[in-house]
Parts: structure tokens; sequence; C-alpha cells
């Protein structure tokens, strides 16, 4: 779990910083990421992790790329759900912003 939650986190640092042709030449790299998420938050994970993963989340929202519409679109209902626990609803709001 610890090495989900630095990759996460590093991706949520990192993903900014990548050029706007090298991130759209990531797009189907990022659908597997994001199911990858959306299978992490289904599993109600401990908090630090979900915290990981919202931020990852919301760098992947603000930089979207064509093509990844419908794997975000696959995350918003746990993003939702998510918004009514105190403990990530911050977390959870900051990714609803860039997507929606």
């Amino acid at each position: 779990m610890q090495i989900q939650i630095g990759a996460l986190e590093l991706l949520g640092q990192r993903l900014t910083d990548v050029t706007d042709n090298m991130r759209s030449a990531l797009t189907p790299n990022m659908n597997i990421i994001l199911k990858s998420i959306t299978a992490v938050l289904a599993s109600h994970p401990e908090l630090r992790l979900k915290l990981s993963a919202f931020h990852a989340l919301s760098s992947i929202g603000r930089t979207a790329c064509s093509g990844e519409e419908s794997s975000l679109l696959g995350v918003l209902p746990l993003v939702l759900e998510a918004t009514h626990d105190d403990g990530v609803a911050v977390a959870a709001l900051d990714v609803l912003i860039p997507i929606v």
C-alpha cells in the first residue's frame, strides 16, 4: 500500500510539469491509471490512500486530454460519494473542479 500511496503522490505532483505534447501521448496510460484509481477507491481504502488517489485525480483532471473523458466520468460517482466523507470531502471537491 505504501508503494501505491507514493506512486499516486508522485503522479499528483509531477503530472502538471509534463509538456502538452507529451501529456497527450500519455492518454492510453492515463486511462489505465484512471481505471486503477477507480478500483482503489471502490475498495474503500484507508484514508492516506484515498487522499493520494484524489491528489492524482486532481492532477489528471487539470491536465486531461481528449480520449480520457470516459475514464474520468467512470470515477465520478466515487468522487461524488466521497464528498460526504469528512476525511476526504475537500480532496474530492478539488477533483470535481477540473472535471465537471
